[in-house]
């Protein structure tokens, strides 16, 4: 018998709150449908003991990432952040982990900075559990779906493993954009 385990990951959830460049406040009727949907894929992967990793964009030591915090749980739909067997990491607007070494240009005290807020790329593969199969939700598909999605499949994917995102659960505000992301 073969047995599949996966992985979802909710890349920058925060996102799905956002219209424009503002934070909507509580649900919204206008995205209740893919709400839903989110809570019900994540809520069936815990039942089935899948990994589920949140990105968050910000850490909850500034006070973007508690506004960010906040207005997913102003929405009931996405109490589903609160639960325990969800594994958190934070990553910048790109979608990606930190390098494990300085890049080239970066100053020291803007290097220090970065390391204190997000999670560096030998401690994300440290989170990751085995898998089979990776899903991507959540954030913006044609900026940090794509970028950590392209990051994924060059240095975490294993061999065999299968990679699926689900564009309809995700937030997108360029479709020429999207569209050409979806080419890569």
């Amino acid at each position: 018998m073969i047995t599949m385990t996966y992985a979802v990951h909710i890349i920058h959830p925060y996102t799905y709150k956002l219209e424009g460049d503002a934070f909507v406040v509580g649900p919204r009727e206008e995205t209740h449908e893919r709400d839903t949907r989110v809570a019900t894929l994540v809520e069936k992967a815990l039942e089935g003991g899948a990994q589920v990793i949140h990105h968050q964009n910000k850490s909850s030591l500034f006070l973007d990432g508690i506004l960010q915090d906040a207005m997913l749980q102003t929405d009931p739909l996405f109490d589903f952040l609160n639960d325990s067997k969800i594994t958190s990491v934070v990553t910048p607007l790109s979608g990606t982990p930190l390098p494990d070494e300085k890049p080239a240009g970066c100053t020291d005290e803007i290097w220090r900075a970065a390391q204190e807020v997000y999670t560096p790329h030998s401690q994300f593969q440290q989170e990751l559990k085995e898998r089979s199969a990776c899903i991507l939700i959540g954030g913006v598909l044609e900026a940090c779906v794509s970028n950590f999605a392209l990051y994924y499949n060059q240095h975490y994917r294993r061999e065999g493993e299968r990679m699926f995102y689900i564009p309809e659960l995700c937030v997108s505000f360029n479709t020429m954009t999207r569209r050409e992301r979806e080419k890569a």
